[in-house]
């Protein structure tokens, strides 16, 4: 997979919140590839997530206050395809509202929660290797290191590595 044009043009963005969550910008162009492919108006259902997770308080919490569907919750949003249940700890009570899908699609909110979410997974890691990145990439998308999902993320954290990003 070859550095994107599209994902590149949320250069702005990318910098600020990694500067602000010291979060390395190549990982985050790297999530933002892998995840939305730089469409900040990408949305995917997660039926597995759905049928997981539905009746659990904090889902059906997050239902009442927002007032959207259970499919609605089980979508992930933006150029970091974050799941409301996810971003639900980073949101202010402003934000809780039933607009709430607008503010996950609006980028640099979208990359600010993508990149807090980061930040806190990589406190837990000794450091940057490609394991680490790894563990770091699995635990964000839920499919594990070992996942093609996860080395496909170490394979793109070294080409924005390498051109600079």
């Amino acid at each position: 997979m070859a550095i994107s044009e599209k994902v590149l043009k949320w250069q702005h963005v990318v910098e600020m919140w990694a500067r602000l969550t010291k979060v390395p910008t190549w990982l985050l162009y790297a999530t933002i590839q892998q995840e939305s492919g730089g469409n900040e108006n990408a949305t995917r259902f997660e039926p597995g997530y759905l049928k997981t997770y539905c009746h659990v308080p904090k889902f059906i919490q997050i239902q009442k206050k927002t007032l959207l569907t259970p499919e609605e919750i089980a979508t992930s949003y933006g150029l970091m395809q974050l799941m409301l249940p996810l971003a639900w700890g980073y949101l202010s009570d402003s934000q809780r509202k039933p607009y709430i899908k607008d503010v996950l699609l609006d980028p640099s909110q979208n990359v600010r929660f993508g990149a807090a979410h980061l930040g806190t997974l990589l406190k837990k890691l000794p450091d940057l290797s490609d394991h680490s990145i790894a563990v770091v990439a699995g635990r964000y998308n839920g499919a594990g290191a070992n996942s093609s999902y996860a080395r496909n993320i170490v394979a793109l954290c070294k080409q924005y590595k390498e051109a600079g990003r």
